[in-house]
C-alpha cells in the first residue's frame, strides 16, 4: 500500500464528546458494549483501506509498510490498551478518502468507579511528571 503526506485530524479535548452507547450502535459494532463512554476521533487524509487490510489491523506485526520500516505493533497496542481500559475501537476507512479512528473510554464520574487496578498514579524515577 503506497505511503503519502497528509494531514492528521484530531478532536481537541474540548471536542471530546460523552455518549451513551445504545442498543442500536451496540448491534452495528460487534464488540462493543452498552453504557457511558468518552469518544475521541483522529482523521487523516491518507489513501485509506480496503475491507482486506481493516480486517487484520490490530494484529500483532501485521503491517502495509516496507519490510524493515516498522514492525507492525502500533496499532496492536493501542488495541490492548483500549481493551484493557474497557474501551472500544472502531475504524471507518474508504480508499481514496482516508481513515477515522474513533476511541470510546467508559466514562466514570468520580475515581471510585474506576477498577482498583486503574486507581494507582504512578512515579516514574527520573521525571516529575505523573504517569
Amino acid at each position: 500500500m503506497p505511503h503519502r503526506e497528509g494531514i492528521l485530524f484530531v478532536e481537541p479535548a474540548p471536542s471530546a464528546k460523552n455518549v451513551e452507547l445504545d442498543e442500536l450502535f451496540t448491534l452495528s459494532h460487534p464488540g462493543s458494549r452498552l453504557g457511558p463512554y468518552v469518544s475521541l476521533a483522529m482523521s487523516d487524509q491518507g489513501c485509506g483501506m480496503d475491507a482486506g487490510t481493516q480486517a487484520h489491523l490490530f494484529e500483532p506485526f501485521f503491517t502495509t509498510k516496507e519490510k524493515g520500516k516498522g514492525p507492525g505493533l502500533g496499532l496492536a497496542v493501542v488495541y490492548g490498551i483500549v481493551k484493557q481500559s474497557g474501551g472500544y475501537i472502531w475504524v471507518e476507512s474508504e480508499l481514496g478518502r482516508g481513515t477515522t479512528f474513533t476511541i470510546y473510554w467508559p466514562r466514570r464520574e468520580s475515581l471510585e468507579e474506576s477498577p482498583t487496578h486503574l486507581r494507582h498514579v504512578h512515579h516514574h524515577p527520573h521525571s516529575p511528571q505523573r504517569l
